[in-house]
């Protein structure tokens, strides 16, 4: 969207910053963009209020905060897994989690936009997994080890302009970093009314559940 203003010489409307659209420009009202207010719960204190969403298609997830932690059982057998999660505000931001892995299942942070196209980032005791769900098909793009004596790890998600994301992972010794090193399209996502939310998702064989000790979502 670009201003529109009258130009006295020719007397024809012209757009202000020329024929090409600008990625940026001052509000012509003079207001100022508010700012998405960001989210941070730490389950081991007491925890706000929070509008979770699920996949309406699917039984409402069964979740519960226990012994601080979110606990979200795996009580799905779709690729995807269990997902709770939260309406995204705006396309450019940073969700992570500090999670407890487990050797029962995969416990990842994961865009969700339906029980067959997601797009996900998890842990299980010794190993991360960089995944994609398409079109109900699984694909793993990148597997790397941890040490099995890890006791939390802490995933992050970085969107740009809801299209583009990278991932990244670190630990109370390690500094985070990349995995894998290049931006991952997401532009599958969307699926007619059905637009994309991030959370957590929990996957695997076993009837397992998550422990997640706090989540974080930060917009830019």
């Amino acid at each position: 969207m670009s201003e529109l203003v009258w130009d006295d010489k020719t007397q024809w409307p012209s757009f202000r910053y020329g024929t090409a659209t600008p990625a940026q420009a001052e509000s012509p009202l003079g207001a100022v963009q508010k700012k998405e207010a960001d989210l941070v719960i730490d389950f081991g204190k007491t925890v706000p209020e929070t509008s979770w969403v699920w996949d309406v298609s699917l039984p409402k997830p069964d979740f519960s905060t226990q012994e601080g932690q979110l606990k979200l059982v795996n009580s799905t057998a779709n690729s995807a897994g269990s997902f709770l999660g939260l309406v995204i505000k705006k396309g450019t931001y940073t969700f992570s989690a500090e999670i407890s892995p487990q050797n029962d299942v995969l416990q990842s942070i994961c865009l969700y936009g339906d029980a067959a196209n997601a797009l996900g980032f998890g842990v299980r005791k010794g190993s991360l997994e960089v995944w994609q769900v398409k079109d109900g098909v699984r694909t793993v793009f990148k597997n790397q080890p941890i040490p099995d004596n890890t006791p939390s790890v802490n995933l992050q998600l970085h969107s740009r302009s809801g299209q583009f994301y990278t991932f990244s992972w670190g630990t109370k010794d390690l500094a985070s970093q990349l995995i894998p090193d290049t931006p991952l399209d997401g532009s599958f996502l969307p699926r007619w009314d059905r637009a994309p939310r991030v959370g957590i998702s929990v996957s695997g064989e076993n009837k397992g559940s998550s422990l997640i000790r706090s989540i974080q979502m930060k917009y830019e």
